[in-house]
């Protein structure tokens, strides 16, 4: 994680715990087989998402870290552009 200042780095730092929370919640009970389908990259990916989404979401961003209306919401606006573009490339790179 390379940091750069700002949100962005709480927004690196709140992926990259999606990719550990993968990994640290695959059971160490199954197979050898099994934990490689669990760590395959796109669910990984997923959960790294998911992590980074909901903590910059709207509700998130009001609830628990106290960002007004409109703050909140230009925030997840420029996010979301970003994510577009952040989406192309990985499409990319996956394939």
């Amino acid at each position: 994680m390379k940091s750069e200042g700002g949100w962005i780095d709480l927004e690196t730092l709140w992926y990259e715990l999606g990719h550990s929370l993968s990994a640290v919640f695959t059971s160490p009970d199954l197979s050898i087989a099994d934990r490689d389908v669990a760590t395959f990259p796109g669910l990984s990916e997923s959960f790294a998402f998911l992590l980074q989404n909901i903590t910059l979401s709207v509700p998130f961003l009001g609830n628990y870290l106290g960002l007004k209306p409109p703050d909140s919401e230009k925030l997840s606006y420029y996010k979301t552009l970003k994510d577009l573009s952040v989406f192309r490339r990985w499409k990319e790179v996956l394939n």
